[in-house]
């Protein structure tokens, strides 16, 4: 095996004399049956599967190359490669003789290409190589995915995998100086591969971009998914996406991870607005998902308020982002404009930039007096959001901002009784700045059961908890004993954020009144507790997870052993009734 590690693998030859023949049985000669066990195999046991036989062989090397993520593995099986500095070369040079074997049994099995450019790694040699012996067919005849990862070297080396097959295209580029030719780009991206129809560019958006990426959209007339990124000036490219009329998701999110130079939508919402009742156009009767990263609600919430929204009968997931912190009045706005004219919402998330929560955590871990002090006024409640409960086909729901959510139990039930097909929910569990219980009310542990009663599809819950509030159970009729609701089947993550905690053995046994064997414990994901000087109540969590199995196992005994009595208890009854109906009824009475 070369430095790059490839993969080859030949068909295994027919057995010599003498040898032995491999005999399976002929389930195991399906192909659609050995697709679906490959796909779930890593890639050493695929190349394990690969030397079994010519039908494992060949359903093996599909799902060993229906991927790429690096082209070094893959040109290596054309001929091995070395590193010499910073290039990769073929030692021996490949030829023509070399590719046709190569283009026969690779090339046509790869169907998405996912490849980064690095400034490590330079494959100019390789490629050139590659161009000077090819044939005049496309490298890859069959990727329907292209994404180029272009940060380090630009985008030219991806121009000869680009062909009319082509249906997706994702662009990255993360870094903010760097100034791609985006005019003579999509110039090539609309002439070598017209039938696109998912377009993602990933790059920071400066406004020179604007006007390529407006000639690339008006001539991709297949595209149904578009990812630009957030222009401060979206109004300008927005006009002609409404233009694309198969178009089911439009999103203006793309972004540098962990950039401080953030540029968000600022004028959709006026724009939109300036129309009044006169618009003169129609938005994409396809439409399934929006989604803005803007600088503030009020940059979009105009754009939810206009009236073509409500007839989309397919508008049914929202996504907002926005770069400050929201007042209520502002969330208040967008949730009565949502309720108005997206009431098929089925997806909603609302967030806020991950900056602003982890400037908020910093200051406060550094003991920062530029932390203004937050009053009533500056928390959301729930009846700010409570508009949004008309959208009664709501799936899965996420709403979080950095002062939390006042909700009580109360409010909970209300919403696991107006949204009974929720797989998801997520209402402030993470707040970036946790406050008392003066400021901000919490509901408790019981709200975990209004949704699992309520919600018979519930997958995860995420709720930010007052864990001092003791689990009231519920008198069980004709008796004097207390019980639970049943488990949930379907309840796979409980997360309660960043919520403190007393008592983690009480916890962790009332959590085993909800949770099956499959259920997790989720909280503190990026370690905030930490970061704030509570690790004491992180450590507290931890001991939860690991009491859960415990008390997951300790239940299942249980239930084993009052399994196995009321069995006995009915073979004992079914016994006597057999016995009186063969008329021994008073014999077994005194027996008894």
């Amino acid at each position: 095996m070369s430095q790059a590690g490839a993969i080859e693998v030949d068909a295994p030859d027919t057995p010599e004399d003498g040898g032995e023949t491999l005999i399976m049985h002929h389930i195991f000669e399906l192909p659609e049956l050995l697709r679906t066990v490959f796909q779930h195999l890593g890639r050493a046991d695929q190349v394990r599967c690969a030397l079994v036989n010519t039908l494992w062989s060949e359903t093996a090397l599909d799902e060993i190359w229906y991927k790429v993520e690096d082209l070094r593995v893959l040109f290596n099986a054309l001929s091995p490669i070395e590193k010499t500095g910073k290039k990769y070369e073929f030692n021996p040079q490949p030829h023509s003789r070399h590719w046709s074997r190569f283009e026969s049994k690779y090339c046509s099995r790869v169907h998405v290409l996912q490849h980064s450019t690095s400034k490590k790694h330079d494959l100019s040699p390789l490629l050139n190589v590659v161009l000077r012996i090819r044939s005049l067919r496309p490298i890859l005849p069959k990727i329907y995915k292209l994404k180029w990862d272009g940060t380090a070297r630009g985008f030219d080396d991806m121009i000869i995998f680009m062909h009319d097959s082509v249906r997706e295209c994702i662009l990255v580029d993360d870094d903010i100086d760097n100034s791609v030719p985006l005019a003579d780009l999509s110039e090539t991206i609309h002439s070598k591969m017209p039938w696109l129809t998912l377009l993602e560019v990933d790059m920071f958006p400066h406004a020179k971009y604007l006007e390529p990426l407006i000639g690339l959209i008006k001539n991709l007339p297949d595209l149904t998914s578009l990812e630009l990124p957030a222009f401060e000036e979206t109004s300008k490219v927005l006009p002609h996406v409404f233009d694309i009329v198969n178009l089911k998701h439009m999103r203006f999110i793309a972004s540098l991870v962990g950039s401080d130079r953030i540029i968000s939508v600022s004028d959709v919402g006026p724009y939109m607005e300036s129309f009044g009742d006169n618009a003169s156009f129609d938005l994409p009767s396809r439409l399934e998902e929006i989604a803005f990263r803007c600088i503030s609600i009020s940059a979009v919430v105009g754009f939810f308020r206009f009236r073509g929204l409500s007839s989309l009968l397919y508008l049914h997931q929202i996504r907002i982002t926005t770069s400050i912190v929201e007042e209520p009045s502002s969330i208040r706005d967008l949730f009565r404009a949502l309720s108005q004219t997206c009431k098929r919402l089925s997806h909603f998330t609302f967030t806020n930039l991950s900056r602003v929560s982890k400037r908020m955590v910093d200051a406060q871990s550094n003991n920062s007096s530029d932390l203004p002090t937050l009053t009533t006024n500056d928390i959301i409640s729930f009846n700010n959001l409570r508009d949004i409960l008309v959208c009664t086909e709501m799936v899965n729901f996420s709403f979080n901002h950095p002062y939390g959510l006042s909700l009580t139990d109360f409010d909970v039930e209300e919403v696991a009784s107006a949204w009974p097909k929720l797989k998801v929910i997520d209402l402030g569990s993470y707040p970036a700045r946790p406050s008392g219980k003066d400021l901000v009310s919490r509901p408790s542990f019981q709200s975990f059961f209004h949704f699992t009663e309520k919600c018979p599809r519930i997958e995860e819950i995420h709720l930010l908890l007052d864990t001092t509030i003791p689990l009231m159970a519920t008198p069980a009729a004709s008796t004097s004993h207390k019980t639970y609701p049943p488990i949930s089947r379907t309840l796979r993550v409980v997360s309660v954020g960043l919520s403190e905690l007393e008592d983690e053995y009480s916890f962790a046994m009332f959590l085993g009144q909800l949770c099956g064997p499959q259920c997790r414990l989720k909280h503190d994901p990026e370690e905030r507790f930490a970061k704030l000087n509570r690790k004491g109540v992180s450590e507290k969590w931890k001991a939860v997870e690991t009491l859960l199995p415990l008390v997951n196992g300790l239940k299942a005994r249980i239930s084993e052993s009052v399994d196995i009595k009321n069995r006995r208890i009915r073979d004992l009854e079914e016994e006597i009734s057999r016995l009186r109906g063969e008329g021994y009824s008073e014999e077994v009475g005194h027996s008894l």
